[in-house]
């Protein structure tokens, strides 16, 4: 199940968890479609008012960046989760002996 289809209070739960995900990157993407929402809202109570009739086409532009940077961050959301777990991965690989280093250090060269 996607981040997104889950509840602010299943997300804070798995945010707050010791699992390595959601960490830091794809909880800053999650605040990032907030923020994003929030300028399409007032992109929105904007357009089509005559009080704001001059920066229309501004608030218009304005809004469709918005949209389009809220679908990237929620795209790149669990592809950041991904990547961080093959990090996570590779980095509790035992690294006793040389040949454990070097795969230990090939699996996060792969991961990163």
């Amino acid at each position: 199940m996607s981040l997104y289809e889950k509840t602010l209070n299943e997300f804070l739960a798995e945010a707050c968890s010791s699992s390595p995900t959601p960490g830091g990157g794809s909880v800053s993407a999650v605040v990032g479609t907030h923020a994003a929402a929030m300028v399409c809202m007032v992109a929105n109570l904007t357009i089509g008012k005559k009080k704001y009739a001059e920066v229309e086409d501004q608030a218009k532009s304005i809004l469709s960046e918005a949209e389009r940077t809220l679908e990237l961050l929620k795209e790149l959301t669990p592809k950041d989760m991904e990547a961080f777990e093959r990090v996570m991965t590779a980095w509790r690989m035992k690294a006793e002996s040389e040949e454990e280093v070097a795969a230990k250090d090939h699996a996060m060269a792969e991961a990163t």
